[in-house]
């Protein structure tokens, strides 16, 4: 997302800073379907905060019976986000305007 959107305008991207300034660029540059780009900052929100949950709750290594049905969707949604990245890295100029 930071090769779509440049450097921060200050300090370093946040966590939902990133997908927020990712999505407004490739909107307006449509650099992907509308369909592809909508949701991306949600799921990167849930993203995070599964990976806080990992980091600072044991409970996510208990492999819970939500977090073992949960997996394969997350799973999935991030193979179509980064299919979508190598999309926009494969077939367009991420400088134009």
């Amino acid at each position: 997302m930071q090769a779509v959107v440049g450097e921060a305008p200050e300090g370093s991207w946040t966590h939902g800073g990133l997908p927020k300034a990712f999505t407004k660029v490739v909107f307006q540059k449509g650099l992907l379907p509308k369909e592809k780009i909508k949701g991306i900052v949600d799921f990167s929100d849930r993203l995070y905060a599964l990976r806080k949950e990992a980091d600072y709750q044991e409970k996510i290594l208990e492999g819970s019976e939500k977090a073992k049905t949960n997996f394969p969707v997350y799973l999935s949604i991030v193979e179509n986000l980064l299919n979508s990245l190598k999309e926009i890295s494969n077939g367009n100029d991420l400088n134009k305007s």
